[in-house]
């Protein structure tokens, strides 16, 4: 791993932040820590020419620089202040590489319960870092396009469902082909991740979970994020809380 950033750093300035990601199989080698393994390392890869961030599970940088730099906010989040201070440096001029030959194995200890949790954490301080900077659209490593469209393709199958039961129309039960098919369309290479890592059963179960459990801890987590969110801007009106969220969404849709 060392050989791996000392060769991605040689030849370049100090001016650069290199990173890894983590093993497609967890430490513990639990069923949960496997999936969180997977999911991470795909989504942190899938742009390896042009990461979106560096995560400190796997980050290299020359130490004049980050002293230079500050290090990490400390008035921040409990979680992604390596998110923070990699989008603070690259927004300073700083070059992000992702050398995908630099692995660490992490101890998850997942289980079910606490796998859950973990989404939900993350999801919070996802979304309420997201609505701060405008970019709850972006496709950001482990905040991917992909989770999001699995949402989105959850509730809109929910909506379609319960129209289905309250009208007695079969055709709300045939329009639900359409989120599958999208769903199922932008998460194939997660798919194909997970079959990488411990074929056909596997995928199975984790394409099982990501699905339904894990993706409604997501969003579990989203609401969270927009409760946090509206409670920090308290002293304001409702509606001009919720026109900070919707300017938020309509910047990063506009950019």
């Amino acid at each position: 791993t060392l050989a791996e950033v000392r060769k991605s750093l040689s030849g370049t300035d100090g001016g650069t932040i290199v990173g890894g990601t983590y093993t497609a199989r967890s430490q513990d080698g639990g069923f949960f820590s496997d999936f969180q393994s997977t999911l991470i390392q795909y989504a942190e890869t899938k742009q390896a020419a042009h990461p979106d961030y560096v995560a400190t599970h796997a980050m290299a940088v020359n130490t004049e620089t980050f002293r230079n730099s500050g290090g990490f906010t400390e008035d921040f989040l409990p979680i992604l202040e390596d998110v923070e201070y990699t989008h603070r440096m690259r927004r300073a001029g700083t070059r992000l590489i992702m050398n995908t030959n630099i692995l660490v194995r992490h101890i998850f200890d997942f289980s079910l319960l606490s796998s859950l949790r973990n989404a939900i954490r993350k999801s919070t301080y996802w979304t309420l870092y997201s609505l701060r900077n405008g970019d709850l659209l972006a496709d950001s490593g482990t905040a991917s396009i992909e989770l999001k469209v699995n949402m989105v393709s959850g509730m809109s199958l929910a909506g379609l469902l319960a129209a289905c039961l309250m009208s007695g129309e079969a055709v709300y039960f045939y329009l639900g082909a359409a989120p599958l098919f999208v769903n199922f369309f932008v998460n194939r290479k997660l798919l194909r991740a997970f079959y990488r890592t411990h074929g056909l059963s596997f995928t199975l179960r984790a394409a099982l979970y990501y699905n339904t459990l894990y993706v409604s801890a997501a969003g579990v987590g989203a609401l969270f994020g927009l409760i946090k969110l509206f409670r920090q801007t308290g002293k304001q009106p409702a509606s001009t809380r919720a026109g900070l969220a919707v300017k938020a969404l309509l910047a990063r849709i506009l950019h």
